[in-house]
């Protein structure tokens, strides 16, 4: 059994919202928030003991 589709219509829109960061000073942003060490991160010694 096969699926057929009639919907050939035109594509969807490009996505409004994108990743990548616009300029090098929103990436410098973007890495100043997340913690550097994975020792930052908030519960890891929890984690590792399990």
């Amino acid at each position: 059994m096969s699926i057929q589709t009639d919907d050939f219509g035109t594509p969807p829109p490009a996505r409004m919202v994108d990743a990548k960061p616009e300029t090098p000073q929103e990436e410098a942003i973007e890495r100043a928030l997340r913690p550097k060490l994975l020792d930052d991160y908030v519960g890891q010694a929890k984690v590792r003991e399990q």
